[in-house]
């Protein structure tokens, strides 16, 4: 069962996810050992059976049907709860997933500093871009710095910002960042770096996308194409 970017950013908030998320997670485990499908108002009705603890519900739109839905915030423990009550194999499953997603969550808190830093040199790249556009005479708009970071987007994650949350199911409040390997940080704070010294140099914008394409190639690709294998292996 393989770990989604957004189940990572969602458990890294406050080591919970919601109860519409995990049943969807079951789900997912019990197709691929062969089981039906549990339909969510029974899963609700286990869940509330189950944990003691729970807190308030909540209430969202679902977004096909956009029908009013009720869920709760579940920590690993009760999830454990709620996976025991399944065949041993579905069990040893939902284990092997929770695990996993905390190795992947303890994995994203080490990369804090790369983010930092990966912020830090996106201002810088904005102040160069603002620098090159005055010396030419031109004003700055709030297109023109988010054009400079779908320029690296496009280069590095192969589709813009809002494209990559789409595919991801990332909300417009999820960071970007928060979502990517420690490659991918990487190669962001090399390619801004990279970026901004190009800007000052006065290239054109098909000049640098080129020299920044040709950059990722020779130092990133290889390396993200393994470590994709990696951490979804």
């Amino acid at each position: 069962m393989q770990i989604t970017k957004k189940n990572i950013a969602i458990f890294a908030k406050d080591e919970s996810l919601n109860s519409y998320e995990f049943w969807k997670i079951l789900n997912n485990i019990r197709k691929d050992r062969g089981a039906s499908p549990v339909e969510h108002s029974k899963f609700l009705a286990r869940v509330k059976d189950e944990i003691d603890d729970l807190g308030e519900s909540q209430t969202f739109r679902h977004p096909q049907n956009k029908l009013e839905m009720e869920c709760y915030n579940l920590n690993k423990r009760q999830m454990l709860l709620i996976g025991m009550r399944e065949s041993k194999a579905i069990r040893k499953q939902v284990l092997n997933w929770l695990d996993l997603l905390i190795t992947k969550v303890s994995e994203l808190e080490k990369q804090k500093a790369e983010r930092a830093e990966a912020s830090l040199s996106f201002k810088e790249q904005s102040a160069a871009l603002k620098l090159s556009r005055e010396f030419e005479g031109k004003e700055t708009l709030s297109h023109h710095y988010s054009n400079e970071a779908d320029l690296l987007n496009r280069v590095i994650l192969g589709s813009t910002a809002k494209a990559y949350r789409m595919a991801h199911q990332l909300d417009k409040a999820d960071s970007l960042r928060d979502t990517l390997t420690p490659v991918e940080l990487e190669a962001y704070t090399a390619l801004r770096k990279a970026n901004e010294t190009y800007l000052l140099d006065g290239l054109t914008h098909s000049e640098r996308k080129e020299k920044l394409i040709g950059r990722y190639k020779r130092f990133y690709c290889q390396r993200l194409i393994e470590e994709y294998a990696r951490l979804n292996g």
